[in-house]
């Protein structure tokens, strides 16, 4: 755990992958398939994946109203310490 997946995860999924998903398609569609792409990144943990795609929705749309993309990146970085108990994985 750190910041630096945090950052990265960031800036792919709600930096390159929602934008380049937005121009050949409309927002909404492009939220939805880069939070499954996000979730998805995350199959070796299954219980996870429907939260995390929620997660992703919630970063990647509040992306998409503050158009800044690492504003959204403590967000992501506080979900790696404060997760749910049911979803955690050891």
């Amino acid at each position: 755990y750190g910041l630096q997946p945090a950052i990265v995860e960031e800036a792919f999924f709600r930096g390159l992958a929602l934008d380049w998903f937005r121009t050949v398609t409309t927002t909404r569609a492009a939220l939805i398939i880069s939070s499954a792409m996000f979730g998805l990144c995350h199959i070796y943990a299954p219980v996870s994946v429907p939260y995390l795609i929620t997660a992703g929705i919630v970063f990647g749309a509040a992306r998409c109203l503050l158009e800044a993309c690492y504003s959204v990146s403590v967000g992501n970085y506080c979900g790696v310490f404060i997760r749910p108990p049911l979803l955690s994985v050891p």
